[in-house]
């Protein structure tokens, strides 16, 4: 992996020139790694899998979990009073 500094962005060419010469390496790399995680012949066992590992390492049954609300972000307010109200004429 070739990781760039927001501050030299404007360099990325130059940067991925000076790494031309592993790219069939890195290509090869890359394409292993595809294959063993996201193939059509593994993608279905790598969910089983991972869903999996959700219910080994959950500690609260889901009927638990459910019942409990959630408050990670504020209610919704209306920006200002007159914007809520509804006007009849």
């Amino acid at each position: 992996m070739i990781r760039v500094r927001e501050q030299d962005v404007l360099r990325i060419p130059e940067i991925v020139a000076r790494h031309e010469e592993e790219f069939g390496q890195r290509a090869l790399l890359a394409r292993a790694a595809w294959e063993e995680w996201f193939a059509p012949e593994v993608r279905f066992h790598r969910a089983v899998e991972a869903c999996s590992d959700i219910l080994r390492s959950r500690f609260l049954p889901e009927r638990v979990v459910s019942r409990i609300p959630y408050v990670g972000y504020p209610p919704a307010t209306p920006r200002s009073t007159q914007a809520s109200r509804v006007v009849d004429r």
